[in-house]
C-alpha cells in the first residue's frame, strides 16, 4: 500500500471519493454485512397557498396513492420519461386549481432517502404524460419541497442516472503505526465522506477480540503475527460504506526504522484551507522526533498537526522523523488547496434547453488550463479572467453530467483540480396536440372549443390560438385539455393552431381544419374530422368522420385520393365508408359533395404493421346527463398514448381511466345524442348509441309560488 496515498489524497481533495485504511502491507476491498435501515422522522404533509389564492386551506385535500392505485387510475408511473423512477404518487384536490404565484408542497417520501437526494416533481396531465414541474433536494429531516402553479395528480420521481449522496458514502481508516514489537499499541482514526449522520464505524482487529465501534479507537496486539484490520461505516439512512483492510505486523523485537508516510485530510467542509496531517511509521525505536516543514513559513514538532494555510493554491512540504537510536527517514508531500466551482441555470427543463454556466476558481495559477465538460461530448476551453460565463445548448433530452477540470504544472508534474458534477436534466417538451374543434364550423364572433392535451394549465404571455391566416383569437378560458376562443373577424377557412411557451421557446401544435360560415350562407362545404385507419394497402375500407356530407350521395358526389376515386360502401351526413382503389398512391383524401370540396386528410397507401382496431361491447349507462361518468367496455383499447380519444359524435370526452378492456369517461358539456367511439393508434372502433339528457331548466323564482 506504500506510495499510493499521495495520489489518493490528491483525488480526495478534488472529489472526496476514496476508501482506504492506512498502514503497511497490501489492502483489499471488503463488503460488510447489511444492516437494518434507520427510518427518518415522519413529517406531516403540508401545502402553503400563495397570496390571493381563490381557495382556502380548508378546501385543499391530499391523498397518497400506492402504485396499484396509480395504475388503476390510468396514471401509471410508466408515463415517466426514461431513466426516471417513481418514488411517490399523490393527488391534491381540487384538481386543476391554478394560481398566478406558485403554491408550495412539502412532504416526506415514504421511501427513506439520504439527505441531498435530488427529486423531481411531475404533473400527470390529460395526455397521461408526466409534465415536469419542479425539482428539489431531500433535507436533513427527510422532507422535500416543490413549487407548483396547479393542483392535480403528481408523481415524485428520481433520476436513476444521478447518484444519490449515499452512493458516495466512503470511509478512510488510518493507523499511526504499521509494525512494531508486542505489546503493540496502535491508534486508529476514520474519516468519512458522504453518508447521512449519525454514522457508526465498525472495526475488526482480526485478533479474536470482536468488533469495536467509534471514529477514534486504540487497540493493543499482544501476540506476534500479521493482523488484517478492517473498518466500514453504517449511516442513518441504512447505507453501508465499502470497507477497506490492511495488515498490521506485530513482531518480537523492534525493527529498523524503514519509512514514514504522510496522509493529508480535509477537516471539514467549512474550513477549506485547513488540513490534518497524519503520519504512519514503519519500524523504528520510540520515542520519535517530528520535524515538519510546510513550505509556507510554518514549522512544528507535533506528531499529527492541523495547519491552516493562508490562501488557496498548491503547497509542498516535508516531514523528517528521527527515532531513539538516531535513525532518520523523511517523506515529501503535496497539499492541493485549489477550488473550482461550477453553477448552471437552469439545470432542469425542456429540450432544446439553453444553459448558462458560470465557473469560479480559487488558487489557480495564471497559466492553468480550464476546461468545461458539458457532459454531452462537448469540451470547451475557458479563460476565467475574461469569460467566466458560458452559454451551451442541449438539443436532445437526457441527463448530462457537466464538470470543470483545471490543470497546471507543479514541480514538473501536471496537477488536476475538479469541480463537483452538475447534472443537467433535459426532458422532452410536452408538444400541444389538437384532437378536435367543436363546433367545427361557425361564424366569426362565435365561441368554439379547441380540444386536445398539453396546452398548459395557465395561459402565459405569448401563448395563443391562431386561425387561418395566422390571426390570433380572443381566449375566454384556457385549460390543459380545452380552450374556449372567439372566432376572429378576419379568419378564413383553414387550420387552427395552439402555441405554448416554455423557457422562452414556443411549441406549436398540429393544425386542425376549421370552416368559417359566411353570414346568410346556407350551404356549407363538407368537412373531414377523422380518418380510420389513416394508412393501409389497396382494398382498405376507410371510415371518414365529418360534417355536411349530405344525407345521401348525390350525383357527382365522390371521395378522391389524388386522381383515384374511392369505392363507396356507405354514405351518411357524418360518416362515409369507402375503399382504397387499385393503383392509388399516398396523398390527401377529400370529399366532394354538391359541388363543394372538403379539407384534405392524408392517407398512406402501403403495408404497415397495425394493431387490431378497438371494439366496444357495452356502454354503461346507455344514457346520462352532461358531466356524468360512463364506463366503456370492450377489447383492444390498448394502453393510453397521446392521440387516444373517446368521441361522442364529433366531441371528445374527458378520460379519467384507460385500460385495455375498460375506459371511464365523462359526457362533454357540449354533448348531444350520438355514437360513442374509441380512437386508438389510428383506428376507430364501432359506434354505440348514447342518449344525452336535456339540461335541467333554470327554475329561478319557483320558491315564490
Amino acid at each position: 500500500m506504500r506510495g499510493i496515498f499521495p495520489r489518493i489524497i490528491a483525488s480526495l481533495i478534488a472529489l472526496t471519493v476514496i476508501v482506504l485504511l492506512a498502514s503497511c502491507g497490501g489492502g483489499k476491498q471488503i463488503t460488510p454485512a447489511e444492516v437494518q435501515r434507520v427510518p427518518l422522522p415522519e413529517i406531516e404533509f403540508s401545502i402553503t397557498l400563495p397570496p390571493g389564492a381563490d381557495i382556502s386551506p380548508a378546501d385543499v385535500s391530499f391523498e397518497r396513492l400506492t402504485l396499484e392505485e396509480a395504475l388503476a387510475g390510468g396514471r401509471a408511473p410508466s408515463d415517466l420519461p426514461d431513466s426516471f423512477r417513481a418514488i411517490e404518487a399523490f393527488v391534491i384536490r381540487p384538481e386543476d386549481a391554478t394560481f398566478d404565484l406558485p403554491a408550495r408542497i412539502r412532504l416526506v417520501p415514504e421511501e427513506d432517502l439520504p439527505s441531498g437526494t435530488r427529486l423531481f416533481l411531475f404533473r400527470v396531465g390529460a395526455s397521461r404524460r408526466c409534465i415536469p414541474i419542479d425539482d428539489g433536494y431531500v433535507q436533513d429531516d427527510g422532507s422535500v419541497s416543490f413549487d407548483t402553479n396547479v393542483f392535480g395528480f403528481f408523481i415524485v420521481a428520481e433520476n436513476t442516472l444521478i447518484a444519490r449522496p449515499s452512493d458516495a458514502f466512503l470511509c478512510y481508516g488510518f493507523a499511526d503505526v504499521g509494525d512494531g514489537p508486542i505489546p503493540l499499541t496502535v491508534n486508529f482514526h476514520v474519516y468519512s465522506f458522504g453518508g447521512v449522520q449519525p454514522i457508526e464505524y465498525i472495526w475488526d482487529f482480526d485478533d479474536g477480540t470482536g468488533e469495536f465501534t467509534g471514529s477514534d479507537v486504540t487497540h493493543t496486539f499482544y501476540e506476534v503475527g500479521e493482523y488484517e484490520v478492517s473498518v466500514h461505516g453504517e449511516d442513518a439512512a441504512g447505507s453501508v460504506s465499502p470497507g477497506f483492510s490492511t495488515i498490521i505486523k506485530a513482531t518480537s523485537e523492534y525493527l529498523p526504522l524503514e519509512s514514514v508516510e504522510v496522509h493529508v485530510f480535509p477537516t471539514e467542509a467549512g474550513a477549506p484551507l485547513v488540513r490534518h496531517f497524519l503520519p504512519t511509521v514503519h519500524g523504528g525505536v520510540p520515542p520519535f522526533v517530528w520535524d515538519w516543514d510546510f513550505s509556507d513559513g510554518y514549522e512544528t514538532d507535533e506528531r499529527d498537526p492541523i495547519h491552516e494555510f493562508a490562501e488557496a493554491g498548491i503547497y509542498s512540504g516535508s516531514l523528517t522523523l528521527t527515532d531513539a537510536v538516531m535513525d532518520q527517514v523523511s517523506d515529501d508531500f503535496v497539499v492541493d488547496l485549489r477550488r473550482v466551482h461550477l453553477s448552471a441555470l437552469p439545470s432542469f427543463g425542456y429540450a432544446p434547453m439553453t444553459v448558462s454556466f458560470e465557473v469560479a476558481a480559487d488558487g489557480l495559477g495564471p497559466n492553468a488550463t480550464v476546461i468545461l465538460d458539458c457532459g454531452d461530448g462537448t469540451r470547451i476551453n475557458m479563460n476565467l479572467a475574461d469569460e467566466p460565463v458560458l452559454i451551451h445548448h442541449y438539443d436532445e433530452a437526457g441527463t448530462y453530467p457537466a464538470r470543470v477540470e483545471a490543470f497546471e504544472l507543479f514541480e514538473g508534474i501536471r496537477r488536476y483540480a475538479y469541480s463537483l458534477v452538475m447534472n443537467i436534466v433535459v426532458v422532452e417538451a410536452p408538444i400541444p396536440v389538437i384532437y378536435s374543434i367543436y363546433p367545427p364550423q361557425a361564424e366569426v364572433g362565435e365561441t368554439v372549443t379547441v380540444f386536445g392535451v398539453d396546452f398548459g394549465f395557465v395561459q402565459s404571455e405569448g401563448e395563443v390560438v391562431t386561425f387561418s391566416p395566422d390571426v390570433k383569437a380572443e381566449v375566454l378560458d384556457w385549460h390543459d385539455t380545452y380552450i374556449d376562443v372567439v372566432v376572429p373577424d378576419t379568419a378564413v377557412d383553414g387550420d387552427v393552431f395552439v402555441t405554448r411557451l416554455d423557457q422562452g421557446r414556443s411549441y406549436t401544435s398540429d393544425g386542425m381544419f376549421f370552416n368559417i360560415i359566411e353570414p346568410g350562407q346556407e350551404k356549407q362545404p363538407p368537412m373531414i374530422l377523422l380518418l380510420s385507419p389513416s394508412r393501409g394497402p389497396v382494398g382498405t375500407v376507410v371510415t371518414i368522420l365529418g360534417l355536411n356530407f349530405g344525407a345521401t350521395q348525390l350525383a357527382g358526389d365522390r371521395v378522391s385520393l389524388g386522381y383515384q376515386h374511392l369505392i363507396i360502401h356507405s354514405w351518411q351526413d357524418d360518416t362515409i365508408e369507402a375503399e382504397i382503389p387499385h393503383y392509388a398512391t399516398s396523398g390527401d383524401i377529400v370529399v366532394i359533395h354538391d359541388g363543394m370540396t372538403s379539407n384534405g386528410w392524408h392517407f398512406d397507401v402501403g403495408y404497415f404493421l397495425v394493431d387490431d382496431p378497438p371494439v366496444i361491447t357495452s356502454v354503461e349507462p346507455a344514457s346520462g346527463s352532461r358531466g356524468q361518468m360512463v364506463r366503456i367496455s370492450g377489447e383492444n383499447f390498448g394502453a393510453y398514448v397521446p392521440g387516444s380519444v373517446i368521441f361522442l359524435g364529433a366531441i371528445p370526452m374527458g378520460v379519467t381511466s384507460w385500460t385495455d378492456n375498460q375506459i371511464t369517461a365523462t359526457v362533454p358539456a357540449q354533448g348531444n345524442d350520438g355514437a360513442i367511439r374509441v380512437f386508438h393508434h389510428g383506428s376507430l372502433s364501432n359506434g354505440v348509441p348514447f342518449v344525452v339528457f336535456p339540461s335541467t331548466p333554470d327554475l329561478y323564482g319557483l320558491e315564490q309560488l
